[in-house]
């Protein structure tokens, strides 16, 4: 489902937008040297440490989605994360500007962080 932020979007639907791209971070951080990882050894185990994530959001009408995926195969651990804006790949660093633009957005309507 794509998330349209515009001047009269509800402040609700910023903060999870805001949450999911935090987690996005977080996990693209802690995943970063995934590959240097030992996998489980069973299969199973294997299994329920891959993931697969996918979002697609708009803001002040640019386009953004953003995928990653972690694989697990016998012998090493792969993390892989696409971003995409209008349709143009680009880094960690376009999701990082956004964040600072919602903080901002938030900042303007009186949110407060704490």
């Amino acid at each position: 489902m794509k998330i349209v932020i515009k001047k009269k979007t509800r402040t609700k639907t910023i903060l999870a937008l805001r949450d999911k791209i935090d987690n996005f971070i977080a996990s693209a951080a802690k995943h970063k040297n995934s590959y240097f990882w030992e996998p489980p050894r069973s299969a199973d185990s294997r299994r329920y440490m891959e993931f697969y994530n996918s979002f697609i959001f708009e803001v002040e009408g640019v386009e953004y989605f953003v995928k990653e995926s972690l694989d697990v195969s016998c012998k090493n651990v792969y993390y892989y994360k696409s971003i995409f804006v209008d349709e143009k790949k680009k880094d960690l660093r376009a999701i990082k500007k956004v964040l600072a633009q919602l903080n901002e957005i938030l900042k303007k309507r009186g949110y407060d962080d704490s």
